[in-house]
Parts: C-alpha cells; structure tokens; sequence
C-alpha cells in the first residue's frame, strides 16, 4: 500500500503544535524544509519533513507528529520578505 503524503503550500504559513512561532515551508527533496526565522532561508530549516510525511527538528531528532498535524493558517509568505 502507497500513502501519499499531504502536499504543503510553498511559502505557505503553518502552526506546528506545541511549538510558538509558526513555519512557514519551502519544497526540498520530495519533502519539506519548514522555517520559522523572518531571515528565511539565510538560516537552517527549524524542522524538516521527510518524503514519508515524519518531522524531524534541525538537530534531526524525530518529533512525535506528523505533516497532518501542521495547521495551515491561509497566510502566505513572500519568497523576498
């Protein structure tokens, strides 16, 4: 059985539970890159998700959710802000 993981909206802005400041999310090898610094990409990812949907925070310990869990806010960031 295929389980096709949830597709996240790039630049899109999400709430990750337990975790103050939301992410906001950039493509990366059929995953995610999720950050959350208004400096972007000029810092490491907060959080990545892999292919198979699994979170994993910037230091590579897994964390217990899932990209189903991320609450989209309807928000979206600009490539540039």
């Amino acid at each position: 059985m295929v389980v096709i993981m949830r597709q996240l909206r790039a630049y899109g802005i999400y709430k990750l539970p337990g975790v103050s400041r939301p992410v906001f999310a950039l493509p990366a090898g059929g995953g995610y890159f999720l950050y959350d610094s208004p400096r972007g990409q000029v810092l490491p990812p907060r959080f990545e998700v892999s292919p198979d949907g699994r979170v994993t925070n910037w230091h590579g310990d897994e964390l217990e959710l899932t990209v189903e869990q991320l609450e989209d806010t309807g928000e979206t960031r600009g490539p540039r802000e």
